[in-house]
């Protein structure tokens, strides 16, 4: 569809922001003391200027990431044919490449898919829209539970200013939906405990709990963090008498509800055995284990990747990267790291020095110290560790509260060099995702956006059978499925011990361009001289060319 049908999505969700706008200004009229007002209207300017940068030019970055076209492709197939590629009905975990993959954002983005068919700005909308919702939320709930203004003012501009929560925000990497949601259910917790209604204090808990849960299955690697969590929230709740032992045992029975079908998933991955249906849901066996991958134990020595690890996350912690530009970029990192690290650790030692912690510090710092785990077994990566970045902003931002406090009169320009800060990593951030400088930067096994315009081309051409040259590599059958998704009915239907990206490529990719009748040829530019310019017709684009013969 044309790219005008998401503006009902837009508006739709920009009316929804114009009447949150409106009831919050109009509770900051009432207040009385002036200093307050103006705090509470520049956190709501702060907040207004992250939407933007979340959501403008939906279509930025250009291109599809192989992580997005994967996923992008198991939802399109749920959207059509009520299977994922592999033909297996409301998976609970996706095979996709062999090692899986979370299904939770392939589901959130079936409706979006089913309306305006697949494109990169349709799977990227559930992130956008979860992104912006959950700023929204907990700028809601600080108001709500009566954090002071200069608190909500300073956490607000941090969350709605974080490098790293705008870049993720952008496009659809489905593990970068966990951190939302668990701040969701951190909010719920907060609007639970301050309630004055018992019902209402358990149903709000009930809700942050399963919304805890549901952080689960947006990614695997926070399976490390959540029982020290849920444990550590539930022990606080109950010593500060907000929640009985009754109240506690529905929770977790909820919880356990709600999580079985992946705990049955992780008894297959773990302990062996084959996929099983149960109930509605498919429980999956995957092809290959991914855990070896991203945590110690695909290395002979722990000392050795202890160390390595150690020396990654400094860097990561310090200069703010990882080695993969569509996470962060340098000096910039996933909130300012050189200017909020001391920070950070002021606001520890102002912690110390006062002995006293607010309901919502306490939270933090089990949210934090929950990611202790998560931080010693798996491999240091922006995304591999995005649990632990919404409490390190917000340690930022109450370090840069405690230092307002002593002096009052840096707010001003403090608050002047963070903008100038987003506005630099803007600059920088839509200087590489420019189509000039992503394939120097990243090339195809970053954001593939050189094969959507040919692909389209050879879609339009009148003849009966499409194939892709093998000169393009592996990685970027990734991008054609998403470009050219197919019926995965029709290929590869027997795929027990190898993946559908293996089956799609035997079919549809070919070694030799043969000038077959009404057949089109996908291949690089760099091939042309090899297949004779004289035999077929020929489109040329910028990486690519079309070739046919009628």
């Amino acid at each position: 569809m044309h790219f005008t049908t998401y503006h009902i999505v837009f508006l739709l969700a920009g009316a929804f922001v114009l009447l949150f706008y409106y009831t919050q200004l109009k509770g900051i009229r009432q207040i009385t003391a002036s200093k307050e007002r103006k705090l509470l209207y520049g956190a709501l300017a702060a907040m207004l200027v992250g939407i933007l940068a979340r959501t403008a030019f939906p279509g930025y970055p250009f291109g599809v990431n192989m992580d997005e076209a994967i996923n992008a492709y198991d939802a399109w197939c749920f959207a059509n044919f009520g299977t994922d590629q592999y033909l297996e009905a409301y998976p609970v975990y996706l095979k996709s490449w062999g090692t899986g993959q979370t299904a939770l954002y392939a589901y959130l983005s079936v409706p979006f898919i089913k309306l305006f068919g697949l494109s990169t700005i349709a799977h990227r909308l559930p992130m956008m829209l979860i992104s912006c919702f959950s700023v929204l939320f907990f700028y809601y709930t600080l108001v709500r539970i009566k954090v002071s203004a200069l608190s909500v003012f300073t956490i607000i501009t941090l969350v709605a200013f974080s490098p790293w929560h705008i870049m993720k925000s952008r496009w659809a990497l489905d593990c970068n939906i966990a951190p939302d949601l668990f701040l969701i259910g951190i909010c719920c917790i907060l609007l639970g405990y301050h309630a004055l209604s018992r019902g209402k204090r358990l149903l709000l808990f009930l809700v942050g709990f399963i919304s805890f849960a549901l952080t689960a299955y947006g990614y695997g690697v926070a399976w490390l963090m959540l029982p020290f969590a849920c444990t550590g929230i539930m022990i606080y709740l109950y010593k500060q008498q907000k929640i009985s032992l009754k109240e506690i045992l529905i929770c977790t029975i909820v919880m356990a509800i709600t999580l079985l079908p992946l705990a049955l998933f992780g008894y297959v991955l773990f302990w062996g055995g084959e996929g099983f249906q149960f109930g509605p849901f498919h429980i999956t066996q995957l092809l290959r284990d991914r855990h070896s991958e991203t945590t110690f134990l695909n290395n002979d020595s722990l000392c050795g990747y202890l160390y390595d690890n150690a020396r990654a996350a400094l860097k990561m912690m310090t200069l703010g990267v990882d080695g993969l530009r569509w996470n962060a970029l340098q000096y910039w990192g996933q909130f300012y790291n050189l200017l909020g690290l001391p920070f950070i650790v002021y606001c520890f030692y102002r912690y110390k020095k006062e002995k006293q912690l607010a309901v919502i510090d306490i939270l933090f710092i089990i949210w934090a110290v929950s990611c202790l785990p998560l931080m010693l077994l798996v491999e240091a990566n922006v995304n591999h560790w995005n649990m632990l970045w919404f409490p390190l902003i917000y340690f930022f931002s109450k370090g840069w509260g405690f230092a307002t406090k002593i002096y009052p009169r840096t707010l001003l320009p403090a608050v002047v060099g963070i903008f100038l800060l987003m506005c630099g990593f803007i600059y920088d951030y839509s200087k590489y995702h420019q189509p000039e400088n992503i394939w120097i930067y990243w090339n195809d096994m970053g954001f593939m956006q050189h094969y959507e315009e040919p692909i389209n081309y050879m879609l339009e051409l009148d003849v009966d059978n499409r194939f892709y040259s093998t000169a393009i590599d592996s990685f970027s059958t990734y991008g054609v499925m998403f470009y050219n998704p197919i019926d995965p009915r029709t290929y590869g239907l027997d795929a027990k011990n190898t993946t559908k990206q293996e089956h799609f490529r035997k079919k549809y990719f070919v070694d030799s361009i043969a000038p077959m009748p009404r057949t089109a040829y996908l291949v690089p530019n760099k091939d042309l001289e090899q297949i004779g310019d004289t035999l077929f017709h020929i489109q040329h684009f910028e990486l690519y060319s079309v070739v046919w013969y009628e």
